[in-house]
């Protein structure tokens, strides 16, 4: 404010005091991530206004992946996923490559797919206002067995004894006769 101007003194406001303060000088205190609107109006003079959109972000402090290495058969799939420090990171969108596209396909999601017999390093990247984060995962495809389930033995019928002669008569059960 000029000085020779009858409106000295400034109001300061934030739309939402949860993501960012503001105090009587005009200093801003981040507190979360969000956007919010600072707000700065004339005492005596409610028609003079100025407002500013804050867009409070939280960088990531630390990235790795749940997982170092990771051994799929050809033609299965496995998931990684990155873990942001802190948990609160404003920008957790990751984007994935591999070495290999031959042996392993890694989708947006990081979704792993084994394609061939081989090894590949995936890696997963994230830019945000610190720079460049990434970290790796070791990806050993294996071949799929392929050798075929030994089949059983078929199990003998479990047939009663015939106790029939040759004649198609039974014995009687009172005459038989060991000879030793």
């Amino acid at each position: 404010t000029p000085e020779d101007s009858a409106y000295q003194e400034v109001t300061w406001t934030s739309s939402n005091k949860n993501i960012a303060s503001v105090d009587n000088t005009g200093t801003i205190n981040a507190l979360q991530a969000g956007k919010v609107t600072i707000t700065a109006r004339l005492k005596g003079a409610q028609a003079i206004v100025a407002t500013c959109t804050v867009d409070v972000r939280v960088p990531i402090e630390s990235f790795v992946l749940n997982k170092n290495n990771v051994t799929i058969l050809a033609g299965e799939t496995n998931i990684l996923a990155g873990i942001f420090g802190p948990e609160d990171a404003t920008t957790t969108q990751i984007q994935w490559a591999t070495s290999n596209k031959q042996v392993v396909k890694v989708t947006d999601d990081g979704l792993l797919i084994g394609l061939k017999k081989g090894t590949a390093i995936v890696t997963a990247t994230v830019k945000d206002e610190n720079g460049m984060h990434t970290a790796t995962c070791k990806v050993t495809v294996t071949k799929k067995d392929t050798t075929p389930a030994p089949t059983p033995e078929p199990k003998p019928e479990n047939k009663e004894p015939d106790n029939t002669l040759a004649d198609g008569k039974l014995p009687n059960a009172g005459s038989l006769t060991y000879i030793i």
